[in-house]
């Protein structure tokens, strides 16, 4: 029995103790031995994160920064034996675009893109979208003859050839505006709404900008890379951990200590003074599927004082999955599934805490598809309830 079975069977429990990269575990209660696989489940996400900056994922006072990824390549596979009359293309780019202010605003209207700006959702293989507060960024990996086909319909749709210090880059609108007389639905980085956008086309990778700046900060991000960050690393190494099929989409969120408004640290010294020695530091969020099965997980990392065990933080964290609060209500209830807590330690403190539940795939109306449990973590997030967390 693999350890995607045994998912099914309950929660378990670990603790190891690692070097920077994750290691060999040192507990018998989780037998991953920290090898990772020849192609690897974040493999796709891994190498657009070579490509963006390691600044996107690192805390900037801003609660709305996020990084989202998706892998729509693995999502049309997965879902290709499922039966609908929704063509393969729209459901996958409905299950695995990044879950973000942007890709709403690219609109529904997805086979229009080819003509406003060369391609559409079926030439997308993965795509990372940033975005804070007041800008937005996003990356896009295309088939070779729809990134060949970029440029000529940007410049039919009104972009101009324009330059910004050492780069160039088709851009409409003046920098940071919309205007509504210009939006077309077609347009997935104009929108409906006609915000400015500055998009090239480098082999075939798009990198576009809402403003110069994010622009600009997106075409260097090779030069420091997320991929390289310790943090990140360590957050894909746990992700590879698991054997639950593959990665479809994903979403950073490197402020997460005011987002999940608790404290780890106090819950274990029983004290709600205020935090001076360490907490949560990133929480990623990712959705992995076999097609019939899907499983939620979730991955945060802690600055943790040196003075106290991190242990006992996977057990409270499986009782409160089970419990219930003061409202009533328990996780285990309103999924159905039980959750799999995983905590280890790096070489120099970091606690890196995952959770995983597994639950069969949800199927809506013609076809779509979701991942309940990730659905389920997404929108506690967003109502700031994850009640979950000490």
């Amino acid at each position: 029995m693999n350890r995607f079975h045994r998912l099914l069977r309950g929660a378990m429990l670990g603790i190891l103790t690692v070097s920077p990269q994750v290691g060999t575990a040192q507990s018998a209660l989780w037998d991953w031995s920290g090898a990772v696989d020849e192609t690897p489940a974040t493999a796709p996400l891994r190498a657009m994160l070579a490509q963006v900056p390691a600044a996107y994922l690192l805390p900037s006072g801003d609660l709305l920064a996020s990084l989202g990824f998706g892998d729509l390549d693995a999502a049309r596979r997965v879902l290709a034996s499922l039966d609908s009359d929704l063509p393969l293309a729209l459901r996958a780019a409905n299950r695995a675009a990044p879950t973000a202010r942007l890709t709403m605003e690219m609109g529904a209207e997805t086979e229009t893109w080819i003509n406003a700006v060369g391609f559409s959702v079926a030439d997308i293989h993965q795509m990372v979208v940033h975005e804070n507060r007041t800008d937005a960024a996003s990356l896009i990996a295309l088939s070779p003859d729809a990134a060949a086909r970029v440029p000529d319909a940007l410049l039919a749709s009104g972009y101009e050839r324009q330059g910004y210090m050492s780069l160039h880059a088709y851009a409409a609108g003046e920098d940071g505006t919309r205007d509504r007389e210009a939006g077309r639905s077609g347009d997935p980085f104009r929108s409906f709404i006609g915000l400015s956008a500055r998009v090239d086309v480098a082999g075939t990778l798009l990198r576009h900008g809402r403003t110069w700046s994010s622009f600009s900060t997106l075409a260097y991000g090779a030069r420091s890379p997320a991929v390289a960050d310790p943090v990140v690393r360590v957050q894909l190494d746990a992700l590879d951990g698991l054997d639950a099929g593959a990665l479809l989409q994903a979403t950073f969120h490197p402020e997460a200590a005011p987002l999940l408004q608790s404290d780890p640290v106090a819950a274990l010294r029983g004290t709600d003074a205020e935090r001076d020695a360490g907490g949560w530091r990133s929480l990623l969020l990712a959705d992995f599927s076999t097609g019939a099965v899907s499983t939620g997980v979730m991955v945060l990392t802690a600055d943790w004082p040196a003075d106290l065990d991190p242990t006992p933080l996977a057990a409270l964290i499986t009782a409160r999955w089970n419990g219930t609060d003061i409202a009533g209500r328990s996780a285990a209830v309103q999924l159905g599934v039980p959750v799999e807590v995983n905590l280890w330690q790096t070489a120099d403190g970091l606690v890196v805490l995952r959770l995983a539940a597994t639950a069969p795939t949800a199927v809506g109306q013609r076809g779509v598809t979701t991942n309940p449990v990730f659905a389920f973590f997404s929108q506690r997030l967003r109502m700031l309830d994850l009640n979950f967390l000490p």
